[in-house]
C-alpha cells in the first residue's frame, strides 16, 4: 500500500513541479536572473567597470520583468483536490471537502454550490478535471456572476442536463434538446475526464473515460443542435467562474482541476 502511495506522489511530481514553477514566474525569475547576475559578477571579478555595468543592468532586467509579471493577469490555475487547504479559495455554502478513501474532494449537499474566487471577470477559457459519480449527478458550473445566477451542466448516466439558474431560481432543460447525450455507455462510480471549452459564442463540451477513449465530444461548429443555445436567455451569461454544486443526495468526487484562459 506505501509502495502504492509512492508510485502515485512521483507519477505526479513533473505536474507539480510545472504547476509550481508556472504560479511563481515572477520569483522563477528573479531567481534565475540572480544567478546569471552571481556567475557574471565571478567572471568580471577582475573588471571593475564591467562588473559595475552588469550588475547594473541585471538589476534594472530583473526590476523590469518583475514589474511585467506581476502586471499581467495570471492565465491559469491548477487545484489537485488532494488535502483541506485546497478549499480556501472557494466560496459557497453546504459540503465541499477532502474525502480520504476516494483521494478527491466530494461536493454534496451544496444547494447554491461552490465558486472558485479567483475567476469572476474571465470570459473565455477552458477547464478540465476529473471526476467520479458516487449518487446520481455531478453539477459542472461556468459562466457564474455569483450564488444565483449560472449555468449548470449536470453530468449523469443518461446524458448532461443544461440548467439555468437565474436570479436564484431554476429553468432545466433535457439532455437530447441539446444533443447532449452520450455516444458510448456511461458508469457510475467509475472516474472520468471532462473538458469544457467557453469562448463568446461556443460551448465545447469533452468527455472520456479513465482509459482515455472518448464517450462524449460536442463542438458547436460542428453539430446542429447548438450547445450555445444552452445561454439563450434573458440573462448575461458572457463571463464569470466555474463552480459544482450536487444537492438531495447527489454526491461526486471531483480532482485535478485545471483552469486556463483561451
Amino acid at each position: 500500500m506505501k509502495i502504492d502511495i509512492m508510485l502515485r506522489s512521483f507519477h505526479k511530481l513533473p505536474k507539480k513541479i510545472l504547476f509550481f514553477l508556472r504560479t511563481n514566474l515572477s520569483e522563477t525569475i528573479a531567481f534565475v536572473i540572480a544567478m546569471v547576475g552571481s556567475l557574471v559578477a565571478f567572471w568580471f571579478a577582475q573588471q571593475k567597470d564591467l562588473l559595475l555595468l552588469s550588475s547594473l543592468v541585471l538589476a534594472l532586467t530583473l526590476y523590469l520583468m518583475v514589474i511585467v509579471v506581476k502586471r499581467v493577469g495570471k492565465d491559469f490555475y491548477f487545484i489537485f483536490f488532494e488535502d483541506d487547504r485546497d478549499i480556501k479559495d472557494w466560496i459557497g455554502n453546504g459540503s465541499f471537502k477532502y474525502y480520504p478513501k476516494g483521494k478527491a474532494f466530494l461536493i454534496k449537499e451544496s444547494e447554491a454550490g461552490f465558486l472558485y474566487s479567483k475567476c469572476f471577470g474571465w470570459v473565455d477559457y477552458e477547464f478540465s478535471l476529473d471526476f467520479k459519480i458516487l449518487n446520481q449527478y455531478l453539477g459542472v458550473i461556468f459562466r457564474a456572476a455569483d450564488q444565483s445566477n449560472y449555468v449548470m451542466l449536470q453530468m449523469g448516466k443518461n446524458g448532461i442536463r443544461p440548467h439555468i439558474r437565474a436570479n436564484g431560481g431554476w429553468i432545466a432543460k433535457e439532455a437530447a434538446e441539446f444533443g447532449l447525450v452520450y455516444d458510448k455507455p456511461f458508469n457510475e462510480g467509475e472516474w472520468y475526464k471532462l473538458t469544457i471549452n467557453l469562448t463568446s459564442n461556443s460551448v465545447n463540451i469533452k468527455l472520456s473515460n479513465q482509459n482515455n477513449s472518448s464517450v462524449f465530444d460536442r463542438r458547436d461548429k460542428d453539430d446542429k443542435e447548438k450547445i450555445v443555445g444552452i445561454l439563450d436567455t434573458h440573462v448575461n451569461y458572457a463571463y464569470g467562474t466555474l463552480g459544482f454544486r450536487n444537492v438531495a443526495g447527489e454526491q461526486a468526487l471531483v480532482k485535478n482541476l485545471l483552469i486556463k484562459k483561451i
